[in-house]
């Protein structure tokens, strides 16, 4: 990557964690600390990698990331958001010692965050609509780099928002898009080819669902392994 696409990247990420940061103090307001409908779509496939070890990418404010802790998993929590990291770790104050001696929290973007992790040491990839402000090839470079941070038969579990969304006629009203509050980055909305083209040869799909999460508000809920050892 030459000098000017180091500037545009960096430019990117200052933006991006910008919009976050405001988002999680400005608009963001405290919910229920009970794990996300993706996640508990997705632990029958968690459970059944037999892992213990989880990266969960964009951790936010931290309720999936208690919600792993809570079932006995070793959890990092990643996000590029300095507010996000505080309120993840507000969070994890309500959990036991025992639980949080197993928790991590990095403040880091995602695509160096998983270029800095040895090959085949991460059990599964855990990421609630967190690829929605990726360009092309940061999700292609990342799809590479999860399948190389994970384990033979490790499991990459990600949502992303559907075409069908309804923010996808007025993306400035997802979050963390509000240019009102002077503050937006780009936003994707994701077709099943999308999500198979990024899957590639790179993971087994074990299970891919179109789900309605609130009326006119559709995501992809997708559970993939990195093949297992012949």
């Amino acid at each position: 990557m030459n000098a000017r696409s180091n500037g545009r990247a960096s430019a990117s990420r200052n933006q991006r964690e910008i919009a976050w940061d405001r988002y999680w103090s400005e608009v963001y307001r405290f919910e229920s600390l009970q794990p996300g409908g993706f996640t508990r779509w997705a632990m029958p496939f968690l459970r059944a990698a037999e892992v213990r070890h989880v990266v969960d990418l964009g951790c936010g404010p931290g309720r999936d990331m208690c919600f792993l802790l809570e079932q006995g998993y070793v959890v990092v929590g990643v996000d590029c958001s300095s507010v996000a990291e505080a309120l993840a770790a507000k969070s994890l104050v309500r959990l036991p010692a025992e639980a949080r001696a197993r928790s991590q929290l990095v403040r880091a973007e995602l695509l160096p965050f998983l270029e800095s992790q040895a090959t085949a040491s991460i059990g599964a990839v855990h990421a609630s609509a967190t690829y929605q402000d990726l360009s092309d090839l940061e999700l292609t470079r990342l799809f590479h780099e999860v399948s190389r941070v994970l384990v033979a038969g490790g499991v990459h579990l990600w949502s992303v928002r559907s075409e069908r969304h309804a923010g996808k006629a007025r993306p400035d009203t997802v979050p963390p898009n509000f240019p009102e509050l002077g503050f937006s980055v780009p936003l994707r909305f994701f077709s099943r080819e999308d999500i198979t083209g990024l899957a590639g040869n790179l993971f087994e799909n074990l299970a891919l669902e179109e789900v309605e999460t609130a009326p006119g508000f559709f995501a992809f809920y997708a559970a993939d392994r990195k093949p297992p050892r012949s």
